[in-house]
C-alpha cells in the first residue's frame, strides 16, 4: 500500500492487521482520486472509518490542507499515527477515536468547514446510505462525499442537498461521488449552457 500521487508519491504505508480492515487497493484509490479531477483535493478532508488513513493521506498528498481521521478502533488509529508520522504530516492532521456519528456531531458543533468526506465503512455494517443522509443534513455542508462500496449497495441519485455526480465500477467495487447540489455536474452543465 502506498501514496499514489502528489507530494508523497511512492511512499509506502502500513495497514492494520486483521480481517476487520479491508484497505482500498491502489487501483481503486487512484481511480477514485482521478474521478475528483486535478483540483479535487483542497481544504479540510474527513477520513471517516480511517483504517490505515490511506485515503486521507492521499488527499493531503494531492493538495488538501488538513485531514481529520476518525476511527473507533484504537489499533487502527495507532496505524494512522504511524503513517502520519512517516510522512511528517502531524501538523496537518487530527486523529479522533470516535464513532462516526459522534465525530459528525463534533464537527457540526465546532463549526468545522468540511470540503470532502471519504467514506469507506466496514462492509458488514452497511452504513453507506445512513452516513450520506447524515452528511447531507449536517450544518458543516460538506462539498464532496466519496464512497467506496460493494456492487450490491444501491445509492440514491440525490440525498437531501447532495447529488450523485459520478459513479464508476472496478470489479465488485463501486466508487460513488456526491456533491452539494449547487456543485454537481448536472447543475454546472445547465449553468454553462445558459451562459
Amino acid at each position: 500500500m502506498r501514496v499514489i500521487a502528489g507530494e508523497w508519491k511512492g511512499h509506502s504505508l502500513v495497514a492494520p492487521v486483521g480481517k476487520a480492515v479491508r484497505p482500498t487497493t491502489d487501483r481503486v484509490k487512484e481511480s477514485m482520486f482521478n474521478l475528483l479531477g486535478p483540483n479535487g483535493c483542497r481544504g479540510v478532508v474527513l477520513d471517516l472509518f480511517a483504517g490505515s488513513g490511506a485515503l486521507g493521506l492521499e488527499a493531503l498528498s494531492r493538495g488538501a490542507s488538513h485531514a481529520i481521521f476518525v476511527d473507533s478502533s484504537a489499533r487502527s488509529l495507532e496505524v494512522v499515527a504511524r503513517n502520519v508520522d512517516h510522512l511528517h504530516a502531524r501538523s496537518r492532521c487530527e486523529l479522533w477515536r470516535l464513532d462516526w456519528r459522534r465525530a459528525l456531531e463534533r464537527i457540526a458543533s465546532d463549526g468545522v468547514p468540511m470540503d470532502m468526506a471519504l467514506v469507506d465503512p466496514p462492509y458488514p455494517a452497511n452504513l453507506w446510505t445512513e452516513v450520506v443522509t447524515v452528511l447531507a443534513q449536517s450544518p458543516s455542508r460538506v462539498r464532496v462525499v466519496v464512497l467506496e462500496h460493494p456492487q450490491s449497495v444501491q445509492l440514491s441519485a440525490q440525498v437531501g442537498s447532495l447529488a450523485m455526480d459520478r459513479q464508476r465500477r472496478y470489479g465488485d467495487i463501486f466508487v460513488s461521488i456526491y456533491r452539494r447540489f449547487e456543485d454537481s455536474e448536472e447543475v454546472r452543465q445547465v449553468r454553462e449552457s445558459a451562459e
